[in-house]
């Protein structure tokens, strides 16, 4: 059995109709993907370990290692007469760049350190070798020097 030849009016109802026949008709392109930004979320990754030793605690806070360990060191009482010296000694001294990095390290610093164990003993890696001021604890000291450098940002 011949098929008939499509008329020519056929054709033009048809436009992915090859010229050869209408047997050939092309079915259309399958829907594109949805964008990246469309597409189902990806399960949420795992937080980064918290660092391990002295050196990474180092590496993730320079600028909050540079504060604990330059000007509150174990020295810290032959150098300054109060905490408030340090601190403003350290932060005279600061670019508005390095309050920012300051204040951000020192958040996440409290976040990575959830209980007043670790953060001894994280801030200690960091350099710092005295106690927070009398009657204080080092996490409201911390977040008060975060504080102070956000206070010292223009505008």
């Amino acid at each position: 059995m011949t098929r008939p030849e499509p008329s020519a009016a056929s054709l033009r109802a048809h436009p992915n109709t090859p010229p050869s026949g209408w047997w050939w008709y092309r079915r259309p392109d399958p829907a594109p993907s949805p964008p990246e930004c469309l597409a189902a979320p990806a399960e949420p990754s795992p937080p980064p370990p918290p660092p391990r030793c002295a050196r990474e605690w180092r590496e993730c806070f320079p600028g909050l290692s540079h504060l604990l360990g330059a000007y509150f060191h174990q020295d810290f009482a032959l150098e300054y007469s109060s905490y408030d010296e340090a601190l403003n000694d350290c932060l005279d001294d600061a670019s508005e760049g390095d309050l920012r990095q300051l204040a951000v390290e020192i958040r996440t610093f409290l976040i990575l350190n959830a209980s007043d164990r670790p953060l001894e003993r994280s801030a200690a890696m960091l350099g710092l070798g005295v106690l927070p001021p009398r009657g204080g604890r080092l996490r409201r000291w911390l977040t008060d020097v975060r504080e102070t450098a956000l206070r010292r940002l223009p505008g």
